[in-house]
């Protein structure tokens, strides 16, 4: 077996170490957090500003070692938060900055099943600190009840609207290839549901994608932070900036302050004085949007779509106990023994990644996060020119791809996605009304 723990007497250092001027693979291999935290400072910085570096990564098995890193989870101890930060922006950097062949070893080196738990937990924290808030609310303010103004969760508006297509189902025909639009206005009737999709997201974003050498500044508010728990509170995002150069990574910036403690996470964890093992758990704002940035560039690429639409969650990094603390029940531990966490060999490739994604598309996330998630989804609208140009039906729980050019029928008001029939449609606009936006005459 190879050494994974390696001294330079002669220079006199206890361990090797990434330095701003020399790259060692061998310090990835360390297993003491504390030297593999300076590495991985100072690699930050290289994968940002040497396209040599990320080539590299790719080929000495440096990606793979930062995923394992990634995959091993977050503790309550706060190096290890540092090191998994640092890990993250790192992979982020090398799948954002690089070219076609690096952005597809990072997908290959299983990247996406961290990024979907990632999101997947956040979509977690937010849906649970919502329920409370409503309990709460109706609680205190009986007439909410009667009001007519309800949040309900995506998941049961999905349900609805599943039930009212089902009851509808006579009403939908296949679309031949003689039909090539499909209007909204054929299929619902419901004028508050055609007035939600008829104005677009707003976006501070650039018209064009931004290019491999931009990369974005994080200046917005928390989309979990106490405004959210209140239902007549408005949240105002700040625009999306960017620069071209991107700042020098370092500890400082890559970890959560501890001054403020967790902004990002909603009030009722801080009130109920929670653990550090529940904070450090659930995601921060920063890393669900440097995840969707780099969904939104790997996406793009046809021929890796087998690995966002099969992939699975990591046992490791998701929450579990930790969220049910949230309930107040304090008496619950959250240091399980690692030998109870499912295998992650074992799991079943079962999990599409973009109907996860198409979550952040809703109003109440950031307008930069509704951006970066927009992108994906209109990724997964490209046709497949390895295929003939085909394209694949834009629902997820359909997935059926044409079987000739043109034989769908686009959305008649952004003419980007394309779905099979009616049926489809209808059932996907649930979502696709938030990231709709009307093509240029």
């Amino acid at each position: 077996m190879r050494e994974v723990n390696f001294s330079i007497p002669n220079s006199n250092k206890a361990s090797v170490g990434i330095t701003t001027a020399l790259y060692d693979r061998r310090a990835l291999d360390c297993t003491s957090t504390l030297p593999l935290i300076n590495s991985l400072n100072h690699l930050a910085y290289l994968t940002t500003s040497s396209a040599r570096i990320r080539d590299i990564l790719t080929v000495d098995g440096g990606v793979e070692r930062l995923v394992c890193i990634l995959k091993e989870g977050r503790s309550k101890d706060m190096m290890d938060i540092w090191k998994w930060n640092l890990a993250f922006q790192c992979v982020v950097n090398i799948g954002v900055r690089g070219s076609e062949a690096v952005r597809t070893r990072v997908v290959e080196a299983d990247m996406v099943p961290v990024i979907a738990t990632v999101l997947d937990n956040y979509i977690r924290v937010i849906d649970k600190c919502r329920e409370k808030a409503e309990a709460e609310y109706k609680r205190s303010n009986p007439r909410f009840g009667m009001s007519g103004r309800h949040y309900d969760n995506d998941g049961q508006v999905e349900e609805i609207v599943a039930e009212d297509s089902a009851a509808a189902g006579s009403a939908g025909e296949p679309i031949v290839g003689i039909q090539n639009e499909i209007n909204m206005q054929d299929i619902v009737d419901n004028e508050e549901m055609l007035d939600a999709g008829a104005t677009p997201v707003g976006l501070t974003a650039p018209a064009s994608e931004a290019t491999d050498a931009e990369t974005f500044n994080i200046t917005h508010r928390s989309a979990i932070d106490g405004s959210i728990l209140n239902p007549a509170a408005t949240q105002a995002a700040g625009p999306l900036g960017f620069s071209p150069v991107q700042p020098t990574i370092t500890v400082a910036n890559a970890t959560p302050p501890t001054g403020m403690q967790a902004n990002w996470y909603p009030r009722s964890v801080q009130d109920r004085n929670a653990t550090a093992g529940v904070l450090a758990a659930m995601p921060r704002d920063e890393d669900v949007l440097m995840s969707l940035q780099l969904l939104a560039y790997v996406s793009k690429y046809c021929n890796l779509r087998s690995y966002f639409q099969k992939s699975h969650l990591v046992p490791r990094l998701r929450i579990g106990k930790e969220l049910s603390l949230l309930d107040g029940d304090g008496s619950m531990s959250v240091t399980e023994e690692d030998d109870e966490c499912e295998e992650e060999y074992l799991l079943p490739d079962d999990f599409n990644i973009f109907p996860l994604v198409e979550k952040f598309t809703v109003r109440h996330h950031s307008q930069d996060m509704q951006y970066w998630a927009g992108v994906v989804m209109r990724n997964l609208c490209r046709k497949d020119d390895s295929r003939g140009g085909i394209r694949q039906c834009a629902y997820y729980q359909c997935g059926k791809w044409e079987e000739y050019t043109r034989q769908f029928a686009k959305c008649r008001r952004c003419r980007r996605t394309k779905y099979c029939s009616k049926e489809c449609q209808k059932s996907a606009w649930v979502y696709h009304r938030h990231w709709c936006v009307a093509a240029q005459q």
